[in-house]
């Protein structure tokens, strides 16, 4: 039987249009830590296509385990006003009482061994921010697993959101087999690797400007047995050059900057790749913005562009979201 899965944060959206579709199997949603599944009787593209827009995918069948009954309290972002990395845990800036939250994430996640604050906004061209320690071991080294894949970082010196990893599950389940794919801004590797673990027989280029990022993709991709991903250190636009009709998809998950890399990506795009781009805007003009700024870059190439997919990743402030805008160079 087809599932759909989708992160809590976004499953009352999939509840109301698998019910309105009269698509919903069952009133029984089985959870893993970090999606929703729903059992379904069947799917056509036009419902597909609605349910990714809203965070969700259709996959093969639910993990294995004894479905819950649907609640409220499943069906919406949890308000835990922290991150989970695996080991470590990142209290919000906003969370008064953080020592008692912190201790509250301890005696309930036994994965937690350490509790941290953000201490700073993300800042500089490597995205980094500062962390207070609050509670548990003094570490600032992750260890993290997200579908299937393992990564270790340093969170003071590389830039990681578990809140992609939709986006990455979403990414890899739409790459082919045999493709050759580029990932700019690779930071350590959480893209790259599930697109190359996913597709073992795509070759897989990830480019990294943070030396220190650059370093634990590397070992990444060791701790995932990878032998088809290649870590390149350096500026992307640079990098690209030496890539020239490459790519058949690549993927540009730099929200603040990605726009005004895409002339390196019409650089290294065969005919007929497929691009995720990311990008912030205005809430009112972020999906128009991204859709000129690309006309604008296939023209300054000499080619065309086709936009297939437009979706709201997440909200960034109180009037900026961030979008990713999928296109096929023509």
């Amino acid at each position: 039987m087809l599932s759909i899965r989708t992160t809590r944060r976004r499953a009352a959206d999939a509840v109301k249009i698998l019910k309105s579709s009269r698509l919903l199997a069952e009133t029984t949603a089985k959870h893993s830590d970090s999606y929703v599944y729903f059992n379904i009787n069947s799917t056509d593209e036009k419902v597909k296509k609605l349910l990714i827009a809203h965070g969700a995918e259709v996959v093969a069948k639910a993990p294995p385990g004894k479905g819950k009954k649907l609640h409220a309290k499943d069906l919406g972002a949890p308000k835990s006003g922290y991150e989970a990395l695996g080991n470590i845990a990142i209290i919000d800036s906003g969370v008064e009482d953080k020592k008692s939250a912190a201790e509250s994430i301890l005696s309930s996640n036994k994965s937690i061994r350490t509790v941290m604050s953000k201490a700073s906004a993300v800042k500089g061209a490597y995205r980094l921010r500062s962390f207070s320690h609050v509670l548990g071991e003094r570490t600032f080294m992750a260890d993290y697993t997200e579908n299937g894949c393992r990564f270790v970082f340093d969170i003071r010196r590389t830039f990681f959101s578990g809140k992609l990893s939709f986006e990455r599950s979403r990414i890899s389940s739409l790459a082919k087999d045999g493709e050759n794919v580029i990932v700019m801004f690779a930071g350590v590797g959480p893209f790259a690797i599930e697109i190359a673990k996913r597709h073992r027989r795509s070759n897989v280029v990830a480019i990294e400007l943070n030396s220190a990022a650059c370093r634990y993709l590397r070992r990444n991709i060791e701790l995932n047995k990878l032998d088809n991903v290649v870590a390149v250190e350096g500026d992307a636009a640079s990098a690209a050059k030496n890539y020239k009709g490459y790519a058949d998809r690549i993927v540009m998950p730099l929200p603040k900057d990605a726009l005004g890399f895409l002339s390196a990506a019409f650089l290294s795009a065969k005919k007929g790749a497929m691009v995720h781009v990311y990008s912030f805007g205005k809430r009112e003009n972020a999906f128009a913005d991204a859709r000129t700024a690309i006309g604008h870059a296939a023209s300054k190439a000499g080619a065309k562009s086709k936009i297939v997919f437009q979706r709201k990743v997440r909200d960034y402030s109180a009037g900026d979201i961030e979008v990713v805008t999928d296109f096929i160079v023509l």
